[in-house]
C-alpha cells in the first residue's frame, strides 16, 4: 500500500490507523507491552538494553517537540516526526504475535508475496492512473491505490525461510518483476544486501549466483529484443529493459545512461535531488556545536534549507534516516537511533545463533541499508512493518525462556513447515 498505508484513520483529526493499532495493542495487552518494558528496566531481561535505549529515544523525541514548538515550528509536523521515536514499541506487537504463531512469519511472507505480486502488476499497469483519494486526504500520496512496497521482503522470505521454489517459482517471477517494475533503486540495494548477508551467514552463495544469473539473463534477453512495456505512471508511465538498466548507472554515468535511456538526467536528477539536500543539512547541523548535538527540533523545516524545495512544509523527511535523525536531533539522536538499532540487531543475532535462519538478521540488513536512500523509519509503512517483523523474527528467544525446561532444537525454530496445499503453493 505505500504511503496509502499513513492515511487510513481519520486524516481530519489527523488520527491515523498506525496510532490507533499500536494504542489498541499498549492497552488491551498491556501485559506482554508496557509491563514487559517496565520489568525489563528493572531487571535484567532479554529486552533490558532494547528497552532502555527505546527509553531514551522517547524522551528525546519528547524534548525535540517542545524544542520545536518553543522556537515557533509547526506542532502538527512536530508531532508527526515523533513516530520516528515512538513506532519501535510495535516491536513488543511483533514478539508476540511470534510468540502466539510460530508459523506467523511463513505466512506472511505467503500473504506478502502474492499480495505485492499481484497488485503490484495491477498498479504498474493500471491502477497507478487511477486517482482516488482516500477521504479526508489531499495529494498523490493519499491515493487509495498506493505504490507497492514489499516484495523486496517477500523475495528475502522466499529464499531465507526454506520455501520450495519448485512450488514457489510463480511467487517468485511475481515479486521479481514488480521489484524491477518498480524501478526503486532503494530497493534493488537493500534486496542486494539483504541476500549477500544471507549468504555469508549460511555459506550458501548457491542461490545469491542463481539470483544474478536469471536476473542477468533476463535483463540481455531484454536489451536484445528492446522489451517495452506499460509502466507505473508515477515512475515515467513505460518501462524497458533499457530503462531500468539506465536506471540504475545513471547516478554513476549519466552519459552513459543516457546511451540506453531517454531518462537518464531525471533519474540522475533525483539522486542529486537528494544529495544537495542532504549536503545542505550536513552544513546545517554543523553550523555550531550546540546544532550539532541537538539539531534544530521537531518541526523546523528542512526544506527551506535549499532553493528548490522551500515553503513545501509537506515534505519532513529528506529520504534518508541519517539525515532525519541529524536535521532535527543532532548527533545526540542520531546516536540514540544507532543505539536502538544495534540492540535490535543483537537480539536478532541471537536467534540466528539460536534457530540458524538466517532471515532476521538479512531482513535488518536490507531494511536498513534501504533507509538510506529513501524514507522508512520515519514513516508508518516503513517502520511498522519492520518493527514488527523484527519482533516475530524474535520470538523463538521468548519462547525459549518461557518455557519450563530445554525444549527440543525443532521446537525452536521460526516456525513448522506449512503445508503446500495450506497456502495455494
Amino acid at each position: 500500500m505505500g504511503r496509502s498505508f499513513a492515511y487510513f484513520g481519520i486524516p481530519q483529526l489527523k488520527l491515523f490507523i498506525g496510532e490507533i493499532v499500536l494504542f489498541a495493542f499498549l492497552l488491551a495487552h498491556p501485559r506482554v507491552s508496557l509491563d514487559r518494558i517496565r520489568r525489563a528496566l528493572a531487571h535484567q531481561t532479554l529486552l533490558t538494553d532494547f528497552s532502555w535505549s527505546l527509553v531514551l529515544l522517547l524522551l528525546y523525541g519528547v524534548m525535540e517537540i517542545f524544542r520545536g514548538v518553543y522556537n515557533g515550528y509547526s506542532a502538527m509536523n512536530a508531532i508527526q516526526s515523533f513516530v520516528f521515536n515512538y513506532y519501535p514499541l510495535y516491536l513488543l506487537l511483533g514478539i508476540w504475535i511470534g510468540e502466539r504463531d510460530p508459523g506467523f512469519l511463513r505466512k506472511l511472507i505467503v500473504v506478502c508475496g502474492w499480495v505485492c505480486g499481484v497488485y503490484g502488476l495491477l498498479y504498474i499497469a493500471y491502477l497507478s492512473r487511477v486517482a482516488i483519494l482516500i477521504p479526508g486526504a489531499q495529494g498523490a500520496a493519499g491515493s487509495i491505490f498506493g505504490q507497492p512496497w514489499g516484495s523486496m521482503i517477500a523475495l528475502l522470505g522466499l529464499v531465507c525461510l526454506g520455501f520450495d521454489f519448485r512450488r514457489a517459482w510463480l511467487l517468485v517471477v511475481l515479486n521479481v518483476a514488480v521489484l524491477l517494475g518498480m524501478q526503486v533503486r532503494a530497493e534493488w540495494l537493500g534486496c542486494l544486501v539483504g541476500m549477500t548477508v544471507y549468504s555469508f551467514l549460511t555459506r550458501r552463495f548457491d542461490k545469491l549466483i542463481g539470483a544474478f544469473a536469471v536476473t542477468g539473463l533476463f535483463l540481455v534477453i531484454g536489451l536484445a529484443v528492446d522489451l517495452r512495456l506499460p509502466g507505473a505512471a508515477s515512475r515515467g508511465g513505460s518501462i524497458s529493459t533499457r530503462d531500468i538498466v539506465g536506471r540504475a548507472i545513471a547516478p554513476i554515468n549519466e552519459d552513459l545512461a543516457a546511451e540506453l535511456t531517454p531518462h537518464a538526467r531525471n533519474n540522475a536528477g533525483t539522486f542529486e535531488w537528494r544529495t544537495t539536500w542532504w549536503k545542505a543539512i550536513w552544513k546545517n547541523a554543523h553550523k555550531d556545536a550546540l546544532t550539532a548535538a541537538i539539531g534544530e527540533g521537531y518541526g523546523y523545516p528542512l526544506v527551506d534549507l535549499v532553493d528548490y524545495l522551500r515553503g513545501r512544509t509537506f515534505l519532513r523527511t529528506p529520504h534518508n534516516m541519517f539525515f532525519f535523525a541529524l536535521g532535527y536531533g543532532g548527533w545526540l539522536m542520531v546516536c540514540s537511533f544507532a543505539l536502538l538499532q544495534f540492540f535490535v540487531l543483537q537480539l536478532l543475532l541471537r536467534v540466528w545463533r539460536l534457530t540458524r535462519n538466517a532471515f532476521g538478521v538479512s531482513f535488518w540488513a536490507a531494511v536498513v541499508v534501504w533507509s538510506l536512500f529513501g524514507d522508512s523509519f520515519e514513516t508508518p509503512y516503513g517502520a511498522i512493518p519492520f518493527f514488527v517483523i523484527a519482533g516475530a523474527c524474535m520470538a523463538p528467544l521468548f519462547r525459549r525462556s518461557a518455557a519450563a525446561g530445554p525444549r527440543p532444537r525443532a521446537n525452536l525454530a521460526f516456525s513448522p513447515a506449512i503445508p503446500a496445499s495450506a497456502v495455494g503453493l
